[in-house]
């Protein structure tokens, strides 16, 4: 065998198996974090932080405000205040003020966004990290450089197969058995990287630690019909809801669902338990309460 094309395969493998090695041990060590949570019983916000982060957190929010009468959705998505309308859930509250903020009715995509970069989704967030759930901002850096080391890679094992394919194609290259052999490996090596690039990219984009992609998945497999309402918004948002005019109005958008789908796919995405009990919000026409809101950080007082 042609010692030159020998190491050339050598170095091609070698070089995958450290960087996709590296890739999983970073990974592995960036979500293993210290944890104080006790097992309780997760609130809708936090299911919804571990299932899709702060967006889906102000899409739940969005959900159950409208659901409790807070706000007033229209079948076209745009949100209208409610005379009178008060809750001391912090993130529900950040909807009706949010809403409030515009004479004439705002967008559900536009007071989603405003909701999850507001302090109320921020603090339900930062607890999570306290308990374990997610891990701290910067923890997965070390993975996503592995994981920018294994793309280029990938990159330069492909841009040699096509190269070395064509010069062999080309009889610009001996040893026609060898070659074919290191055509071969590299070829074989570029798909096998491209997987693993797309697959440790999709685990990267959750925050979610190993004992908060274990709660997750306790309650999505576990949980099954005994869902409340408020748990299955959290889960699937609008789409949760029994009301069908109201779900139609407050369609989860495309983006949400698609964060929705990749944490589900990665598992790769509440803290002690509160809730808003049936009190704590009421609206201007009368009598509507925050079932189920509570939640660490999101639960009224």
């Amino acid at each position: 065998m042609d010692l030159a094309l020998l190491a050339i395969d050598v170095s091609i493998i070698a070089g995958y198996a450290y960087a996709a090695g590296a890739c999983r041990r970073r990974q592995r060590r960036g979500r293993s974090v210290p944890n104080s949570w006790h097992g309780d019983r997760l609130g809708p916000y936090e299911i919804a932080c571990l299932v899709g982060g702060p967006d889906h957190v102000a899409t739940t929010a969005v959900v159950l405000a409208t659901r409790s009468g807070l706000v007033r959705a229209e079948r076209s998505g745009i949100l209208h205040p409610v005379a009178g309308a008060a809750c001391d859930d912090p993130v529900r509250q950040a909807v009706i003020d949010a809403v409030a903020a515009v004479p004439g009715g705002r967008p559900v995509a536009q007071v989603t966004r405003e909701v999850a970069a507001g302090p109320a989704v921020q603090r339900l967030r930062h607890q999570l990290i306290g308990h374990g759930l997610l891990v701290p901002d910067g923890a997965l850096e070390p993975a996503r450089r592995a994981w920018a080391a294994l793309v280029a890679v990938t990159a330069t094992v492909a841009a040699f197969a096509v190269a070395f394919s064509v010069a062999l194609v080309a009889g610009l290259v001996t040893s026609a058995v060898d070659s074919l052999a290191t055509a071969v490996i590299g070829w074989g090596v570029a798909l096998l990287g491209t997987r693993s690039s797309l697959r440790y990219g999709r685990a990267l984009r959750s925050e979610l630690s190993w004992l908060g992609r274990d709660e997750l998945r306790m309650l999505m497999r576990g949980k099954g019909r005994h869902l409340s309402e408020e748990e299955r918004v959290a889960l699937h948002g609008a789409n949760g809801l029994r009301d069908r005019e109201l779900r139609r109005a407050l369609r989860t958008r495309k983006r949400a669902r698609r964060s929705v789908a990749r944490t589900r796919g990665a598992l790769a995405r509440s803290c002690g338990t509160s809730s808003c009990g049936g009190g704590g919000c009421s609206s201007g026409s009368g009598g509507s309460s925050c079932g189920g809101g509570g939640g660490c950080g999101g639960g009224g007082g």
